[in-house]
């Protein structure tokens, strides 16, 4: 299960990581997440932080991988917070790690959201 608890500290992980800055890409991986539990809200406030986290590293790309209903609404919500906010990520749904690694290796553009 994945909830707000979780959300919340892996985005306290990721913006304390000391490469932060360096990082060209990350996966955020939900294929072996059996039940969501993300409000809205936390959803939009991380994605509120992002847009300003952006500022230290604003050409990483994220890629969401998973094919739950409610986890590709929930990316497409994040999504469009963080460009409301101004954030330059781009960003990419996939529903395997494979292709979210291709298009970060720039040979799958298929799935791509910016």
């Amino acid at each position: 299960m994945a909830s707000d608890y979780d959300l919340r500290l892996a985005k306290l992980d990721f913006d304390d990581y000391p490469g932060f800055k360096a990082l060209e890409y990350s996966i955020v991986d939900f294929t072996d997440v059996t039940k969501l539990d993300l409000s809205s809200h936390t959803v939009r406030l991380v994605a509120a932080t992002d847009a300003k986290e952006s500022k230290r590293n604003p050409s990483l790309r994220v890629a969401i991988v998973g094919e739950d209903q409610l986890l590709l609404g929930l990316a497409n919500m994040y999504r469009i917070e963080f460009d409301v906010k101004g954030g330059p990520w781009e960003q990419g749904q996939f529903a395997t790690v494979d292709e979210a690694r291709a298009w970060l290796a720039g040979e799958d553009q298929r799935r791509e959201e910016s």
